[in-house]
């Protein structure tokens, strides 16, 4: 991830809701481990298809992963089971650089409709509205990071 950038998890919302009733987000070695969100509700990495209409799909540096959108821009990956083609992972990142409102309202749409959630880089349930997700992305300190480096001016 760059500095420039906000990631997000997709998950499903019964699978979070299941996975969530007494405990925190699942963790693995390296941080959230969405894996068992997955596989809880298998999903073919086809559903994510319809994606391709809002983002471009990108050139990927894997055979297990899509990429619609470019990796240094916005995007949204698919991790993927070769052998099943089911979703192992699934997440987002808003280049804050950029023009974002668009890709972000599509992402959003297309989590309601397909009854996904989104989680913020705490892992905590983002609202599904176009405005928290720039509020979001605006107090974060990789974004506070990022403006007081651009602002800095060597003596």
């Amino acid at each position: 991830m760059a500095l420039w950038q906000y990631t997000f998890q997709i998950v499903t919302k019964e699978s979070y809701e299941y996975l969530h009733k007494d405990s925190n987000p699942v963790s693995g070695e390296d941080g959230f481990d969405e894996e068992p969100y997955w596989l809880l509700t298998p999903t073919k990495r086809s559903l994510f298809d319809g994606i391709s209409s809002i983002i471009s799909k990108g050139k990927s540096w894997s055979d297990a992963l899509d990429v619609y959108g470019n990796l240094e821009s916005n995007c949204l990956n698919v991790l993927f089971n070769t052998a099943t083609q089911e979703v192992e992972s699934v997440s987002f990142r808003i280049d804050y650089t950029r023009q974002y409102e668009h890709v972000c309202r599509a992402i959003i749409e297309f989590c309601i409709l397909k009854g996904m959630v989104v989680l913020d880089e705490k892992l905590e349930i983002v609202p599904m509205s176009y405005e928290a997700i720039k509020a979001l992305i605006e107090d974060s300190s990789q974004r506070k990071r990022y403006d007081q480096m651009s602002n800095y001016k060597p003596e």
